[in-house]
């Protein structure tokens, strides 16, 4: 896997879910924000930029062995960058509005709120625009003619199973 030119997307991705492995523990802190947006922020963050991370880069890592066609390498970069700022808008300002107090399961907020959750929505629509953008890519993978080559990852053992 490292050193091939299939390292970077990858990577990125993988990258992140490693960084991003938040930790929750000291008992003062979940004492405290147990019942505001910091929970909200902190298991979205952990699922969205962990989890679907990993299932993107794994996407990207087997989808030439399994189809044979090569995916567009700028567009994987555009939807990699374009999902990390769109869920860091998202989420991250959620942090902020936990620690300032923001209750969960409510249906209305203050308007000492409002710009931290506009910023939350606009990183909301730049994440399902890139998902979308996503959809695209799977389908000019599906439908493009360009094949990978034989060994793509460039692996001396174990590829021709």
């Amino acid at each position: 896997m490292w050193g091939s030119s299939e390292t970077t997307r990858r990577s990125l991705f993988n990258i992140v879910y490693e960084i991003l492995k938040v930790w929750y523990s000291p008992a003062y802190i979940e004492r405290y924000e147990v019942m505001t947006y910091y929970v909200v922020a902190h298991f979205h963050y952990v699922l969205s930029m962990g989890a679907v991370f990993a299932i993107f880069a794994g996407w990207y890592y087997w989808i030439g062995k399994i189809t044979g066609n090569a995916y567009p390498e700028v567009l994987g970069k555009i939807h990699f960058w374009t999902t990390f700022i769109g869920v860091n808008l998202c989420f991250f300002p959620m942090h902020f509005l936990g620690l300032a107090g923001m209750p969960r399961r409510v249906p209305d907020y203050p308007d000492s709120y409002t710009a931290w959750n506009t910023i939350a929505s606009l990183g909301s629509f730049i994440t399902m625009a890139s998902t979308a953008f996503f959809v695209y890519i799977i389908y000019v993978t599906l439908t493009s003619n360009e094949r990978i080559s034989y060994n793509p990852w460039r692996n001396v053992t174990n590829f021709a199973v």
